[in-house]
Order: structure tokens, then sequence, then C-alpha cells
């Protein structure tokens, strides 16, 4: 089946393969199996943004690349220094 063009699949970067919107509880449940086929510690799919934060501070990241990678509007220096200091 050869991809489908964003009008086909509602402008989503990430569908399911008929091209529709991912169902919240579907795409929860995928994360947790595809963490357990990784082999990685349990994390709910609602933490993954505040642990890409913490990691993007200990890998000491420009704060603007941070907030382009978490796709935020405005750098929340705030939060981000808060995570460093995990």
């Amino acid at each position: 089946m050869a991809p489908s063009s964003p009008q086909d699949s509602h402008g989503l970067i990430c569908t399911t393969k008929y091209g529709t919107p991912i169902e919240p509880g579907n795409l929860t449940r995928m994360f947790a199996l595809w963490a357990r086929r990784a082999e990685l510690r349990g994390i709910p799919l609602g933490s993954t943004q505040h642990k890409c934060s913490s990691l993007l501070v200990a890998l000491k990241v420009h704060p603007k690349v941070a907030q382009r990678t978490l796709r935020h509007s405005q750098i929340a220096m705030a939060a981000y220094a808060e995570a460093g200091e995990e």
C-alpha cells in the first residue's frame, strides 16, 4: 500500500494503518507494549515529555533546542531549570 498524503490522514503524522487518527487508549496500550519489547523500565506515556526534558537538561542541550524538541511555544525556564535539579 502506498503512503497516503497528509490530506488522506487528516493532516496527522502518526495515524493508524488506515490513515485515521489513533485513539488515545490504543496509543497508550501500544506505547506500553513497545516499551516492554524494548526492555525499558515502565514509564507512563504521560510522563515521557517530562522525562525528555530531564534528559535534555542532563545533556546540557540549549534551551531553545529543548523548546523545539518539546514543541513548546515558549521557553519555560523555570520548569526546564527544575528538571535539572532532579
